[in-house]
């Protein structure tokens, strides 16, 4: 069965560009279970050298979680603080369903 609700959450990430091109790291972000659309909302120019904040929104498909909570979320968070040249992340807003 498809859970018809798709949630939208806003992630402020740290990255070091030197280490990796942002863009492996969005594929990677990508690559994360019930992570289904990752956009760059935002990114910060008035950053030092090599690291980058970036505010990504995230679509996020529920069904892989049996039952989708809170901690499913904080799993997600963790799995993008694994990350390589991942430097910090966090939530910005609360998912809401769209």
């Amino acid at each position: 069965s498809t859970n018809p609700n798709v949630y939208l959450i806003y992630c402020k990430i740290v990255v070091n560009s030197d280490q990796r091109p942002v863009v492996d790291i969005l594929s990677d972000v990508r690559a994360i279970t019930g992570v289904t659309v990752v956009d760059i909302k935002n990114a910060d120019d008035k950053t030092h050298g090599v690291r980058h904040v970036i505010i990504l929104s995230l679509k996020i498909d529920p069904s892989p979680f049996q039952p989708f909570s809170k901690e499913s979320y904080n799993e997600i968070l963790t799995e993008i603080k694994k990350i390589p040249a991942v430097l910090a992340a966090k939530y910005t807003t609360t998912p809401k369903s769209v």
